[in-house]
């Protein structure tokens, strides 16, 4: 990864930034939840602006035509669907004034805090710009439907185990493929508080979450370990996880009906810009005040912050569900 630093004046605001910057992206990364299963960008040189791009093949048809010697069009692809996807990059990032007194005065876990606080809050943002752009897709379940996009939201359920299954289903029907790093699964994340009424539901003439997680499900070790953010459970083809991301939503039918807006994610459904070149790394810019800094007369602050080239789209609406459930 690319390390990259900005600084103005003075040698103690180099030493700052540079100290934060190397605590700041491995704790940035390690923060991340919903951006660490989007698909990466590529930046396309010479297009006059920054901006991401992303190519997502469909899938082939299965074949299983037994291929015949002497035929030289036996199973051929005649013609394979590649779709460009493109957005245009943007600047994001959040800074703070710091006394100069500071600068004689501080200490190392000072700087650590600093970094530790700004990697929590960039991952929130980074998150959040990937959920934005997942919940956009058309596709959409809920609690309590079996089928995708099956009934108008007139009421929903609270989010039980069932969903998590079915969610799985669909996305599978859709020929989503799941992540490597959750045992090839795919992903649903919901809210904290939806995490309750998943663990405490008891339903009368099936499994709940309760009955089926009385023990620990062979392997959830094994992907706890590979995955940021709290990982509640795997069930069938998908692991649900704690994504501070999602939030609520009113929904317009015959009724108005606020519910969680839980999102599920196949690969390739949602794409990121990610950081791992100059032109993506996340910096962190400190400066002191100058002279000429006439906001800021008698030199009583400086000011230090993070920064990050950012955007995040929706690439199939197929391969991501928005999951609706009760409050």
């Amino acid at each position: 990864m690319a390390v990259t630093f900005g600084t103005n004046g003075g040698n103690a605001a180099g030493l700052w930034s540079t100290y934060i910057l190397r605590k700041f992206i491995p704790a940035l990364r390690d923060n991340l939840v919903l951006a660490q299963y989007a698909e990466k960008a590529s930046l396309p040189k010479g297009e006059g602006a920054l901006i991401a791009r992303w190519n997502t093949m469909a899938n082939l048809t299965v074949d299983t035509t037994v291929l015949e010697e002497g035929s030289a069009t036996d199973n051929e692809v005649t013609e394979v669907a590649i779709t460009a996807i493109e957005a245009t990059v943007a600047a994001y990032g959040e800074w703070m004034k710091i006394s100069d007194l500071a600068e004689e005065s501080v200490t190392r876990s000072a700087l650590d805090a600093y970094a530790d606080t700004f990697a929590f809050a960039g991952a929130k943002v980074l998150d959040k710009l990937v959920y934005n752009a997942a919940v956009g897709t058309t596709s959409y379940l809920k609690s309590g439907d079996t089928s995708q996009d099956a009934t108008a939201m007139t009421s929903i359920e609270t989010l039980t185990a069932q969903d998590a299954v079915v969610a799985g289903e669909l996305l599978r029907a859709n020929n989503a493929r799941g992540f490597e790093n959750l045992g090839n699964k795919y992903y649903l994340g919901i809210a904290a508080e939806q995490e309750l009424h998943l663990v405490t539901d008891v339903t009368t003439g099936r499994l709940s979450w309760s009955n089926i997680f009385q023990h620990t499900s062979p392997g959830l070790d094994k992907i706890v370990n590979k995955t940021n953010g709290d990982v509640v459970g795997a069930i069938g083809r998908v692991v649900v996880g704690i994504c501070d991301a999602v939030d609520t939503v009113v929904v317009e039918s015959t009724t108005t009906v606020t519910g969680y807006r839980g999102i599920a994610l196949g690969r390739h459904g949602v794409g990121w810009l990610g950081f791992g070149t100059k032109q993506t790394s996340p910096k962190i810019i400190m400066k002191r005040p100058g002279p000429s800094d006439t906001s800021n007369p008698l030199n009583q602050y400086m000011t230090m912050g993070y920064k990050f080239k950012g955007v995040s789209k929706l690439l199939s609406a197929a391969r991501v569900f928005t999951v609706y459930s009760a409050i």
